[in-house]
């Protein structure tokens, strides 16, 4: 079989698109994560391929799930982890215009592209690590328990590595320091 077209895969570009995370499912069909900037605003793209290369539209219709702020604002998918039973994890960024601040964000995607309801009420959430300041995820993974463990960057003063562990239901897992949420400079 071949893969694409000539071994390659290109997504029409809509303005300045970057991808960031790829994982493969076990049926092969290929998972990339990434976000578009567009103008004041980006918006987190997660594309899905079939294992020949092309965009599977058994995927949120198209083979593209979009997702856009209701305001003024960016969401940045950077990092994602697969669940046993099928969903996608997604981790990033959430940052509402003007503010200088950000929030990890965490989401939970069924098989087929849609948001998963059963997580965090919404299939995803966004959350600030301290107090105030810049935080973002870059990575996570889900442990044998089927607990999410996000990591990132949190500009809190003074700049810190920050891990958070959520329960499979979304809520924060309060046995990992406390209340969910560590910070370690």
């Amino acid at each position: 079989l071949e893969f694409g077209s000539g071994g390659r895969f290109k997504l029409p570009l809509v303005s300045d698109d970057y991808a960031t995370d790829v994982v493969v499912q076990p049926d092969k069909k290929i998972v990339i994560s990434g976000y578009t900037v567009a103008g004041s605003r980006s918006y987190m793209r997660i594309v899905r391929l079939t294992k020949e290369g092309v965009l599977d539209t058994t995927f949120d219709n198209d083979g593209i799930l979009e997702f856009y702020a209701t305001f003024d604002g960016h969401y940045e998918a950077n990092a994602l982890a697969l669940q046993s039973d099928g969903k996608i994890i997604v981790a990033g960024k959430m940052k509402v215009i003007p503010s200088v601040d950000s929030e990890f964000f965490v989401a939970r995607l069924n098989a087929n592209g849609t948001f998963d309801s059963s997580f965090a009420g919404s299939g995803y959430k966004h959350f600030n690590m301290g107090s105030s300041g810049g935080d973002w995820a870059d990575t996570v993974t889900v442990d044998p328990y089927g607990r999410i463990v996000i990591a990132g960057l949190s500009t809190n003063n003074p700049d810190s590595f920050g891990v958070a562990r959520l329960n499979p239901d979304g809520s924060f897992d309060t046995r990992f320091d406390g209340d969910g949420k560590s910070l370690t400079s």
